[in-house]
């Protein structure tokens, strides 16, 4: 009975969106976690990003995640 009403209840959460320089922020910290001075390039390159992936949180977390390592973009592709 108690997993039963567990389950029928919906939890329910309001998550605000963030503006177009805090979602380019959160991509940059994900992909430059050494925090060292971007390359207009790459900045350039990441706004595109952050646009393509429609600025949502998960999909910049995880490119952001992919390119973290990676030689400043192959040295600015």
């Amino acid at each position: 009975k108690v997993i039963k009403e567990y389950f029928t209840k919906i939890h329910k959460f309001n998550v605000e969106e963030l503006d177009k320089d805090a979602t380019l922020k959160l991509f940059i910290t994900y992909s430059y976690r050494d925090g060292g001075e971007l390359p207009k390039e790459l900045i350039e390159i990441d706004k595109e990003i952050v646009r393509s992936c429609n600025e949502l949180l998960l999909n910049l977390k995880v490119l952001g995640s992919f390119y973290q390592g990676q030689e400043l973009y192959e040295k600015v592709i």
